[in-house]
């Protein structure tokens, strides 16, 4: 009888320092990285659109607000002349602010108006800096064409909102876009 009580108790001690190691373990468990990355590599904005709206994604929502610092380098477009932003870039630089809780920021390209394209002029956004801890992904530019785009790549990644899928997804394959909407709030 006691060679079975002794048994048991070794047993048990056994499976607590086995579970409370496992336990300590867990206090020093960290998430993964979190980036932040340009929704697509390439979009366009139309003639008929005065304006497009470009976001920056992070991996997960934050429990601060990050500044992400975007570097803006023109190509045949020039900044008042032909479009602006919002929030207005300044010394090429575009200034935003993913509020804490959320994953995501957004600026707004506008198109002056009045203004004629010739459909060669671009914008290249990049991701120069962001606030700790986010790090900067792989996405990290952005080429705005004012223009419509021709799809070169034959896969897409869709931002279906999760694991339980709770958004449909509307795509522009003229513009290379993505708009996702609560899957409970459009009927088709």
């Amino acid at each position: 009888m006691l060679r079975k009580n002794i048994l048991k108790w070794t047993v048990f001690s056994l499976a607590a320092i086995v579970l409370f190691g496992a336990c300590r373990k867990r206090e020093g468990f960290s998430l993964p990285d979190n980036y932040a990355v340009f929704t697509s590599d390439a979009q366009g904005i139309t003639e008929s659109e005065a304006s497009i709206i470009v976001k920056v994604k992070l991996t997960r929502g934050t429990e601060k607000e990050i500044p992400v610092v975007i570097k803006v380098t023109e190509q045949g477009a020039a900044y008042g002349t032909k479009y602006t932003t919002t929030p207005a870039a300044t010394a090429g630089s575009i200034n935003i602010i993913v509020p804490s809780g959320n994953n995501e920021a957004t600026f707004t390209v506008n198109k002056v108006p009045g203004v004629l394209f010739e459909g060669t002029e671009k914008l290249v956004f990049d991701i120069y800096s962001s606030g700790s801890p986010v790090l900067i992904g792989t996405t990290k530019q952005l080429t705005l064409s004012f223009a419509e785009l021709v799809a070169t790549n034959s896969t897409a990644m869709f931002n279906g909102g999760g694991a339980t899928y709770p958004n449909k997804v509307f795509i522009d394959l003229s513009a290379n876009r993505q708009t996702s909407v609560l899957r409970t709030n459009w009927d088709l």
